[in-house]
């Protein structure tokens, strides 16, 4: 299977410590209305953020397919 982004750097990984990752979000945020993003659990599709109020007017979230992962600690 094909997975989506680069590989993921452990240090960016760390459960519960989450400064860098909203870091370089909040970064994103200010030119963009959504971030897809690899995974730290290794979901292959990886993650979208949406920041609803960087919507533009016509901006359309569709969700083309879900799945809802069995994640185990």
């Amino acid at each position: 299977a094909t997975r989506f982004g680069p590989a993921i750097d452990p240090l960016l990984c760390q459960p519960g410590d989450y400064q860098v990752t909203h870091l370089i979000a909040q970064a994103v945020r200010t030119q963009a209305e959504a971030l897809r993003i690899p995974s730290c659990t290794r979901f292959p599709g990886g993650n979208v953020i949406i920041f609803p109020d960087r919507l533009r007017p016509g901006s359309i979230i569709e969700v083309a397919a879900a799945f809802d992962p069995e994640l185990r600690r």
